[in-house]
């Protein structure tokens, strides 16, 4: 049968679409393989140059096309209503869902893993469960910051996690202890190990395979075993492990707590001397790949000892080192400092894939590394880690010295101060002092011709220097000047490299243990072997105090504040320990004062029969350690003491407002002034625990 001329047509038309269509399909193909792809490249738009490319939700924003925003809507609002009920397994299944469907959306991860390490982990009553959170949202975040690479801001946020939820937690020695527990081997710390059970059931400990744990970690057998407190909290651990079957119990308890490693009893490898590590983006702590960073960018790692995903983690890691790890990684997307301090240098649009800008003020954000280092010699310090280690005799019932052989916390401190110095020197906030003294000079030329302050923002150029080299060099070492004092105080330079100077010295060290030893006395009911420490410490810092290098570090406000916040707890010891002597001194002065000065030695007896019930009076003024002056000035300014003692109510509270009596009065400062007018005036500053009486006339208005 013969086709009609219509069904003629209607094939030429059909075999013409087709044609055309298979042009249009070739076209785009050849256009997008030949010109599109290479421009993609070029410009680093393909998903995998933006990070690593997540299947499954790649796959569900190709199928569900315009409908992405509404599912996106309807996921946060799920999200929100599963935390106001505390279903936290669901609410981490949707959020995860949320991020898959918009995974360059950096401001979404971050709130999100905030969410979980932050708000979902204060719901939890349990240390374990809390500890589980934080490091869920230490593992989400680290998820999208592998799919979105270069971006500064992401792994910051990782090292804030480590450094807020665990060093700097009201819970913090419980957290410390259980981040050290997932940084060891499951098969080394199994507490089958450690003990054994005799005929009758009885469990005894294996102590040759516990002192050989004990020397691996003796970070985690102090903390465990002192219960040590932190500057952040009074808290302790729910129980001090005492013994070693203590200790043991502790480790069958967090045995199951998020790791490097496998499980081995999982795994099948529960027979194995050491667990198989887990993939490096499962680990917990989760840590910076070990990497080689594409140009313009320089990797972090000015010492060689930087921690990434193939270090081993030893005792001595905490928070505050794995954060620095994260704020090192951070700097390397941020393009390098400019001439002038504070700035930096231009991003030129073919590094722009690379190179990025912090969230905040750039020269701020790169001094996160220096402090993270500075915490970690201060969190050493705060639990007694300074030269010889710490002898367990009170785990072992023997000397048996843990840690030995390394100056802890003067190795951290000297870490810092030259993390400070190459900062400064970097940021041109530090210049060695020929080079400042010339830029000095020239800046003042400068200032001279052109009618300004020192402090002032210079100007442009008179039109008659417009043309002189030597002035143009001097404007430029104004501003140089201007920026550096204004950056010098936005990230307080002066005082954490003044101040981490000396405390890595030798001195400041065994200052700061005699201090930690004295606090660990007063804590235990040991007044009179505190007191002792006490002035040990107190006569090595006025030395440090009054050493005239040491001018930066004896004028800054936190060190003050440390020193006053000190010297009162010593104050209030003294007081409670020896306060009813020195009320009878005080009464015993006021007697011989009346008896020497008034007709016939008529003194008020009513005053000596006080002697008796010194309990019942006021405690007088005591002359502390710091209470003098050097070069004219106190050691420790009015305005910070009267800040500290506002926060310690008590007797040696009224210190102050008495010692500025005193001084209107003309009166030796640290003195006790009795009705009569007699003094009572420690005979040195640095211990109160002996005084004199002195008679000195009453001064007549």
């Amino acid at each position: 049968m013969m086709s009609t001329p219509v069904h003629q047509q209607s094939l030429q038309r059909k075999l013409l679409y087709i044609g055309l269509m298979v042009v249009l399909f070739l076209g785009s193909y050849l256009w997008r393989t030949s010109v599109v792809e290479g421009m993609a490249t070029q410009l680093h738009l393909r998903d995998e140059d933006s990070g690593e490319v997540e299947l499954t939700g790649k796959a569900v924003n190709l199928v569900m096309t315009g409908s992405r925003g509404l599912a996106v809507c309807v996921l946060w609002n799920t999200a929100m209503d599963k935390q106001k009920k505390n279903q936290f397994n669901e609410l981490e299944m949707i959020i995860r869902s949320a991020t898959r469907l918009q995974p360059h959306f950096v401001k979404c991860w971050i709130h999100h893993t905030w969410n979980l390490s932050y708000n979902v982990s204060v719901e939890c009553h349990d240390l374990r469960d809390l500890y589980f959170y934080v490091s869920r949202g230490v593992d989400l975040l680290g998820e999208g910051e592998r799919q979105n690479l270069h971006n500064p801001e992401m792994r910051e946020h990782i090292g804030l996690f480590y450094k807020h939820k665990i060093c700097q937690h009201d819970k913090t020695t419980t957290l410390r202890s259980l981040m050290q527990l997932s940084m060891i081997d499951p098969v080394k710390r199994d507490p089958s190990r450690f003990v054994s059970r005799d005929s009758d059931g009885r469990q005894h400990i294996k102590m040759a395979e516990f002192e050989e744990f004990c020397r691996e970690n003796p970070q985690l057998i102090r903390r465990l075993n002192e219960g040590l407190r932190s500057k952040f909290s009074a808290e302790r651990l729910q129980f001090k492990c005492k013994t070693p079957l203590e200790v043991v119990e502790f480790l069958k308890d967090n045995r199951n707590v998020p790791s490097l490693y496998e499980d081995p009893k999982e795994t099948g490898f529960e027979l194995a001397q050491q667990s198989k590590l887990k993939p490096a983006e499962k680990r917990f702590p989760l840590l910076p790949p070990a990497r080689k960073p594409p140009e313009p960018q320089h990797l972090f790692d000015k010492y060689g000892d930087e921690l990434t995903d193939q270090s081993a983690l030893t005792d001595d890691v905490d928070a505050y080192a794995l954060a620095r790890s994260w704020f090192g990684y951070a700097q390397e997307p941020i393009p390098d400092p400019d001439v002038l301090p504070g700035n930096a240098k231009p991003i030129e649009s073919k590094d722009r894939y690379v190179l990025r800008l912090p969230p905040f003020t750039t020269i701020i954000f790169r001094d996160l590394p220096d402090l993270a280092q500075v915490e970690c010699g201060k969190r050493l310090e705060e639990e007694g880690w300074f030269d010889e280690g710490w002898d367990a005799k009170p785990l072992f019932g023997r000397s048996l010295v843990l840690g030995g052989g390394r100056r802890w916390a003067e190795d951290a401190f000297r870490r810092g101060e030259q993390m400070w110095l190459d900062f400064g020197k970097a940021n041109g906030l530090y210049l060695e002092p020929e080079e400042d003294a010339n830029k000095r000079a020239m800046a003042e030329v400068f200032c001279k011709a052109h009618n300004i302050a020192g402090y002032e923002i210079p100007p442009p150029l008179k039109p008659e220097y417009q043309n002189d080299a030597r002035m143009r060099e001097c404007r430029a070492a104004q501003e140089f000047l201007y920026w550096q004092g204004f950056y010098r105080q936005s990230t307080n330079f002066a005082h954490h490299y003044y101040v981490t100077k000396v405390e890595a010295t030798p001195k400041a060290v065994q200052a700061r243990k005699n201090f930690f030893q004295a606090e660990q006395h007063r804590l235990s009911a040991q007044p009179h072997q505190a007191i002792q420490k006490y002035d040990q410490a107190f006569k090595l810092w006025k030395e440090l105090y009054k050493t005239p290098e040491n001018r930066e570090f004896r004028n800054d406000n936190d060190t003050q504040e440390d020193t006053a916040d000190t010297q009162l707890k010593y104050l209030q010891l003294v007081h409670e320990l020896r306060g009813q002597l020195y009320k009878q001194l005080f009464l015993l002065g006021g007697y011989m004062g009346q008896a020497a000065t008034t007709p016939s030695g008529n003194a008020d007896w009513l005053l000596l029969a006080q002697y008796g019930r010194a309990n019942t009076l006021e405690m007088p003024l005591l002359q502390g350690p710091f209470d003098d002056e050097y070069e004219g000035k106190p050691l420790i300014s009015f305005h910070i003491q009267a800040q500290i003692e506002a926060k310690r109510p008590g007797a040696a509270a009224k210190n102050t407002a008495a010692r500025m009596a005193a001084a209107k009065r003309e009166i030796p400062p640290g003195s006790v002034v009795a009705p009569s007018g007699a003094i009572a005036v420690p005979p040195k500053a640095l211990s109160p625990s002996e005084m004199e009486i002195r008679d000195v006339p009453k001064k007549r208005p």
